[in-house]
């Protein structure tokens, strides 16, 4: 069911608000189980005789730089929800986070976009006796690294601190990480 959480009017007629819908929420496929992306986007109406939202964009969207053009009581009780989000951190999730972010490490220890990233993953057995370890590779640049970046810096620790800022690197999902969509 739809339920409007929150709503503000804006110049010309038009609205943002937060919507609840269970099951329906905006982005976040990769979001731990109970977290409020599930169930809770943002809407921007325009005028006030829309039947559509010309805009929908996850509650997340109120962390992201450009979002100051949202009211603020909209940011506030987002905020609120993304607060007292009962997200589960359980070994399924962990390992589907892993298992997606496979060889993947930041450059800085920072940046978690995949287009920056670095892929690092085991060389072949051959490669690994004359001393080349692992295969790096970035967008355009290949190479070879000795030993693999610290696991502070895979993707996946970086993704699940986001939710859980106490998580500690699970270096065997790293080293032999499952398949995405099998785990």
């Amino acid at each position: 069911m739809r339920k409007i959480i929150t709503k503000v009017g804006l110049p010309g007629g038009g609205r943002v608000q937060i919507v609840h819908e269970s099951g329906s929420g905006m982005g976040g496929f990769l979001s731990p189980p109970g977290a409020a992306v599930h169930e809770y986007r943002i809407e921007e109406w325009r005028g006030s005789r829309s039947q559509e939202a010309e805009t929908s964009m996850s509650i997340e969207a109120i962390n992201d730089e450009w979002s100051s053009w949202l009211p603020a009581r909209i940011r506030n009780r987002a905020r609120k929800i993304l607060d007292s989000q009962a997200a589960l951190c359980t070994d399924k999730w962990v390992e589907s986070v892993y298992a997606y972010f496979r060889y993947c490490y930041s450059p800085d220890g920072e940046d978690r976009n995949v287009s920056n990233c670095l892929i690092v993953k085991p060389n072949t057995e051959k490669d690994v006796q004359e001393g080349f370890g692992y295969v790096m590779g970035t967008f355009g640049r290949d190479g070879w690294v000795e030993l693999p970046p610290p696991p502070d810096t895979h993707l996946a620790v970086l993704f699940i601190r986001q939710y859980f800022p106490d998580h500690e690197p699970r270096t065997d999902l790293i080293a032999t990480p499952p398949q995405w969509g099998k785990s």
